[in-house]
């Protein structure tokens, strides 16, 4: 589900732009852009696939509600489940020193993480050499 084209269009609907405005303050406190564009997502979010039962007919071919997501299914592989590795999260953290003290699993896991995350297994886009 690309959630994308909601976001961009709340954020023109609610005049933000994405940038560090230092005359804008909530409570005192200076909101960065990445607060806001997280809530945004959140919200776009939930407008586009509602937790409630209710069923909604879309409009056009293009509405995001086309696309419907299991939330019961989504929680179950969301879940914490008991790994004898890594937890869920927490290869995001390791830092060198942690590499030097992992277990054979923990790397395993470890490396497993980088790879489905950091290493795109797709075929190479060549190169137009006629182009330079």
């Amino acid at each position: 589900m690309e959630i994308y084209p909601a976001v961009q269009r709340l954020a023109k609907l609610l005049g933000v732009d994405f940038t560090y405005n230092t005359n804008v303050r909530c409570r005192g406190i200076l909101i960065p852009p990445e607060t806001t564009i997280a809530a945004l997502i959140i919200v776009a979010t939930k407008l586009c696939q509602p937790f409630d039962d209710i069923q909604r007919i879309p409009e056009h071919e293009s509405d995001p509600g086309l696309l419907a997501i299991d939330w019961k299914e989504w929680n179950k592989i969301m879940a914490e489940t008991e790994l004898e590795g890594l937890r869920r999260g927490e290869a995001v953290g390791v830092t060198d020193m942690d590499v030097l003290k992992m277990t054979g699993e923990k790397m395993d896991d470890y490396m497993d993480w980088y790879q489905r995350t950091w290493i795109d297994d797709r075929e190479p886009k060549s190169l137009c050499l006629n182009c330079l």
